[in-house]
């Protein structure tokens, strides 16, 4: 009797649908492949070696485990249900993830991100209310197995890479909430912006002052040399340089109209007391003067907060880098007692 349930074939339904699980593996390993070498291009310092080359490690297995689950399944191996079971979570989640952090690609492409994602769904349903599968891979028969406990190993790897990311996300957005200006202790010279707090250079002289102390505030400053000097802070996600030129163009709106014509000069990432910090400088002309812009910001390690300067000098970059380098020394993200 065993050997005529085993002759039973899958139907030409149950088919169907593991080629099209299948080719969703495969394209998923191609997007994943993408992402990769995108990372190693744009982020790779921004992020943990040991925890980079761990992901890779768990795509490779998942992928693997999910494509033999679906050979396991063909031969009608006792334990193969379970592996697909165990499979298909493993590719929705994952592409629910993938299409919210890529929500441009859902934009382009909404039917096919929600056909991907629905398939999956009904997929996994199909797998626990099947009469079908009943039939070919009978309950009595079907097992947990060794292949259970790798698809169960898969996912404590998985927990070990999201938990402490979570973790540190976590404690990032709690470190980057805006505090009372009248709850810090300055030091001397110091001023606040809700953010950061930091020490306007010797030279310096206050212009103005901007917001008020529910939006926070932005300081004018100017010196012999440089004029429009201007200090703010923010909270955001710069995770590479692409997201710190969104945020100077942003302030580029605020201190000079978008047709001045900008070209670059000078640029430097480098670390100052274990804070990420990006320096521009561009030139351009005003009523036939050449000009100076030079931008930066200092990104906290330890919270979303980012300090930007931004200056303007005249005729040379003699001064604007180093009092920006100078400045950012001073900035500190911590504003506890």
């Amino acid at each position: 009797m065993e050997k005529i349930e085993q002759k039973i074939k899958p139907s030409n339904w149950f088919t169907s649908m593991l080629f099209v699980f299948m080719t969703i593996i495969f394209l998923s390993a191609i997007i994943q492949y993408f992402s990769i070498l995108n990372i190693v291009d744009d982020n790779l310092e921004q992020i943990s070696q040991g925890e980079f080359i761990l992901s890779i490690i768990i795509d490779v297995l998942a992928y693997s485990y999910a494509f033999a689950s679906i050979y396991n399944v063909l031969k009608a191996k006792p334990f193969s249900i379970t592996m697909l079971k165990l499979s298909v979570v493993y590719i929705l989640f994952q592409s629910i993830f993938r299409f919210i952090d890529n929500f441009n690609l859902v934009v382009q492409m909404p039917k096919l991100a929600l056909g991907w994602i629905a398939f999956l769904v009904i997929f996994l349903i199909y797998l626990f209310i099947s009469k079908h599968l009943e039939e070919y891979i009978p309950k009595k028969i079907r097992k947990f197995g060794i292949a259970g406990f790798v698809g169960i190993f898969i996912y404590l790897l998985v927990l070990a890479t999201i938990v402490p990311r979570g973790w540190d996300t976590i404690t990032k957005t709690i470190a980057s909430r805006p505090v009372d200006n009248n709850s810090v202790i300055l030091n001397e010279h110091e001023v606040c912006d809700k953010i950061a707090a930091y020490r306007p250079l010797n030279d310096w002289q206050n212009d103005t002052i901007y917001g008020n102390n529910d939006d926070g505030y932005g300081y004018l400053f100017h010196s012999e040399k440089c004029n429009k000097i201007f200090v703010c802070s923010m909270c955001g996600d710069v995770q590479k340089r692409l997201d710190y030129y969104q945020m100077m163009y942003l302030i580029r709106q605020k201190v000079m109209p978008d047709t001045v014509k900008l070209y670059e000069v000078t640029f430097r990432d480098s670390v100052i007391y274990g804070n990420k910090f990006y320096l521009n400088s561009y030139t351009f002309t005003d009523d036939s003067i050449k000009v100076f812009w030079t931008f930066s910001a200092l990104k906290d390690v330890e919270s979303y907060k980012i300090t930007a300067l931004s200056c303007f000098e005249l005729d040379s970059l003699k001064v604007s880098v180093k009092t920006a380098t100078d400045f950012m020394k001073t900035v500190r993200f911590d504003l506890k007692d």
